[in-house]
């Protein structure tokens, strides 16, 4: 019985990818506005970063809402106008931002009041939606939170296991998160923390094609994205 928990202890301790890190089927892993902070009525551009092993491609529609003020109606165009809500020069995470992705032939009408709900009634594979608290404020452009500015590797090398770095740049004192996705081999960890403006982790390679992403988030609502196309 010792026995056979010190092996299952060792095998858990062993280096590989980590199953988080895999993305299996089409997926929405970010939703990322122009801005992490805006004025009522002004329009901001919101990208959706979306993961599909398949290669097939999605359809993406993208709205915004403020619960008791209204939402946009879905659209494939980048461009949201945010909702008309009360707003001071103190930022306050007022509006919900969404990303709808999926595959042709499985897209539906979005129920924009209630997405979450509506999801459940939807395909579990091949249908994905993704949302983000975008901050509101009266505040001008030049005193709002702004994105990190994420820096990666250019090309991917060879290898069964890739140590990849990273290095973030964002206003001081700000605490940077990279989380890490595959949609071939997968990282090592999830997660991990911007010390001194950078940040490494280990990509475990498989054999075929697919992609890599890493997101970078921090607390203000700022994101920034890094991805590459990978083949083995």
């Amino acid at each position: 019985m010792g026995a056979a928990l010190w092996l299952a202890g060792l095998v858990a301790c062993m280096p590989g990818p980590v199953e988080e890190t895999v993305v299996p089927d089409l997926r929405v892993m970010a939703v990322v506005p122009s801005t992490p902070e805006a004025s009522p009525g002004e329009s901001i551009a919101v990208g959706v970063e979306v993961m599909d092993p398949s290669g097939e491609g999605a359809e993406v529609l993208r709205w915004a809402c403020a619960p008791g003020f209204g939402c946009t109606a879905p659209s494939p165009d980048p461009e949201v106008v945010v909702p008309q809500v009360p707003a001071t020069d103190a930022p306050a995470p007022l509006v919900f931002l969404y990303g709808y992705a999926c595959a042709p032939g499985l897209c539906a009408e979005p129920d924009v009041e209630d997405p979450i709900g509506w999801m459940a009634t939807q395909p579990l594979i091949g249908a994905s939606l993704g949302t983000k608290r975008l901050a509101v404020s009266t505040r001008a452009p030049e005193a709002r939170a702004t994105h990190p500015v994420l820096t990666g590797p250019e090309q991917v090398a060879d290898g069964d296991e890739v140590p990849l770095g990273f290095t973030v740049v964002a206003p001081a004192g700000v605490e940077v998160e990279l989380w890490n996705y595959a949609t071939l081999g997968g990282w090592g960890e999830i997660s991990v923390p911007v010390v001194d403006g950078s940040a490494e982790t280990i990509w475990y390679a498989a054999e075929g094609a697919g992609e890599l992403l890493v997101v970078a988030t921090d607390p203000a609502g700022g994101v920034a994205t890094w991805r590459a196309a990978v083949s083995r």
